[in-house]
């Protein structure tokens, strides 16, 4: 039993054991167990996508981008002109009037940069829609196991409060007949607080967490997934499936590949190179032609009707200032997004390399637990009691048993929420602090 009791000890301390290979009945076990939590999870992350309000204004926001794309650029309307002139203010009919319609000419460099500016903000609202989705998976996975695993701690609790229920009630027929000191009856209630308090701030976690992620699900039949998800994973007590809870550990490769922050920085570029564009098309010289009738009055030997034509042309020198300004305003726009390029992506590169040595490291974690010796010290605890009530096993000793093993399973568990709460952190260490959801620019 001591050596049982220090084996667990090593256990909860975490220190490497040597794996035992399980049997092909426990491969099958842990094959279908998996299989189950995989599509338990993937069944929540559905309702999740569907529900999400922050998810369903990210995809308003692309609707809102692609209507604003669709009614960039457009055609300027033509407009029509009426004048008097030279008429006496006695008799206005015999002055000269004019009715002439016209339209704006050379615009085309002016709408392709508005419309390319649009399509700009389409791509930009596509990639938050993108950043969100993956966001919403690790946050899924986050508060599932977290709200699973405090209910498994505090499942765990409760059968070790039982337990010390049962020694509670030997201690106290052994001290009512002298064999028991009071002080073991103490011990042994001053353990069961410590249990019931432990357990009551696991059944809080475990509602927080729930709380949670019910924000991001509407609907009745949302909850019921999500609860039936929960009961899964701690029915399964995230043991040997917690592999189908966490995916492999992704090469930082494949992580920067994936990452958005490129796509993120090339649409700022866009940006910046539309809006240039932009200020250069409004500096060319904007043209208007019109053309109509006039008709000359009787005050100027009429009445005569004849055409009329007009050009009007914008003189860009006049505010030769002005212009060069707002075009070196423009051009030190792109300079600067290149600069915040190479700094996003090197900031981004760090976060997702120290994101993913944290789960790796919580992986590693998992793995130094001995599932196989877990299971064996569960077997034992009924002995371990009948040993206890026969006289064979003191107190403490009993009191030692149960508390390794119990930190031990707890130890795994929090480890399990680790590695999800990291993993969460790894999907999302590419978001930048300014990729939140909004509201897409009008492209001025």
């Amino acid at each position: 039993m001591a050596r049982l009791i220090a084996a667990l000890a090593g256990v909860s301390a975490l220190a490497p054991l040597s794996a035992q290979l399980p049997t092909d009945s426990a491969r099958v076990r842990i094959a279908l167990d998996s299989t189950r939590v995989s599509r338990a999870i993937e069944r929540v992350r559905a309702a999740a996508r569907a529900g999400s309000p922050m998810l369903r204004a990210a995809r308003a926001n692309v609707d809102l981008a692609t209507a604003r794309a669709a009614a960039a650029g457009p055609t300027a309307p033509a407009f029509f002109s009426a004048g008097l002139s030279e008429a006496p203010a006695s008799n206005l009919d015999q002055g000269n009037l004019r009715l002439e319609v016209g339209r704006d000419f050379m615009t085309g460099p002016r709408r392709r940069a508005e419309r390319t500016l649009a399509d700009v903000e389409v791509q930009a609202a596509t990639i938050a829609v993108s950043l969100e989705e993956r966001r919403l998976e690790g946050v899924v996975l986050r508060d599932a196991v977290r709200a699973a695993g405090a209910r498994r701690i505090a499942l765990r609790l409760a059968a070790e409060d039982q337990l010390l229920a049962g020694a509670e009630e030997g201690v106290r027929g052994r001290f009512g007949v002298g064999q028991a000191r009071y002080v073991d009856v103490l011990r042994v209630r001053t353990e069961r607080l410590r249990i019931q308090s432990d357990r009551s701030a696991s059944m809080a976690e475990a509602r927080g967490a729930r709380a949670s992620l019910t924000a991001v699900l509407t609907g009745t039949d949302a909850a019921s997934t999500l609860d039936a998800l929960i009961d899964t994973l701690a029915g399964d007590g995230l043991g040997d499936a917690w592999r189908a809870v966490l995916p492999p550990l992704p090469s930082l490769d494949s992580l920067l590949a994936r990452s958005d922050v490129a796509r993120l920085q090339r649409t700022d570029a866009a940006r910046t190179a539309a809006a240039r564009a932009l200020v250069l098309a409004e500096q060319r010289p904007q043209v208007s032609a019109f053309a109509g009738i006039q008709r000359i009055g009787q005050a100027n030997n009429g009445p005569t009707l004849g055409p009329s034509f007009g050009m009007t042309v914008s003189l860009p020198f006049t505010a030769t200032r002005s212009n060069q300004l707002a075009l070196a305003a423009a051009s030190q726009g792109i300079s600067t997004a290149g600069v915040a390029r190479e700094a996003a992506l090197a900031e981004a590169r760090a976060r997702i390399e120290a994101a993913r040595e944290r789960y790796s490291a919580a992986r590693e974690r998992l793995d130094a637990f001995d599932a196989a010796l877990l299971r064996g010290a569960r077997d034992e605890r009924e002995s371990a009691l009948a040993a206890y009530r026969t006289g064979s096993l003191s107190l403490l000793e009993l009191l030692d048993f149960e508390r390794a093993l119990s930190r031990a399973e707890i130890e795994r568990i929090r480890a399990l929420v680790d590695a999800a709460d990291a993993w969460a952190d790894l999907l999302g260490a590419d978001e930048r602090s300014d990729s939140h959801v909004s509201s897409p620019s009008n492209g001025r």
